[in-house]
């Protein structure tokens, strides 16, 4: 099988990062919109929660936030 040459491999790679960050603002779209739909049809609901997601929030952070600092 041919080498592809450096062309053709930093375009398939731009391509594939492009795809990767739209589906990423996608998902930021729809989780913003979730958290406004949230905040201004159940105001009273999702206040009263908010210190319990805040907590169970840290440990989801330090999973996927540190997953890097593995040696």
């Amino acid at each position: 099988m041919p080498e592809l040459d450096h062309e053709h491999r930093g375009a398939r790679a731009s391509r594939r990062s492009s795809a990767r960050s739209l589906r990423w603002t996608i998902g930021l779209t729809l989780v913003l919109a979730g958290i406004a739909y949230l905040l201004t049809r159940h105001a009273n609901h999702a206040l009263q929660y908010l210190p319990l997601l805040v907590i169970l929030a840290c440990p989801l952070l330090h999973i996927f936030l540190h997953r890097g600092h593995r040696h």
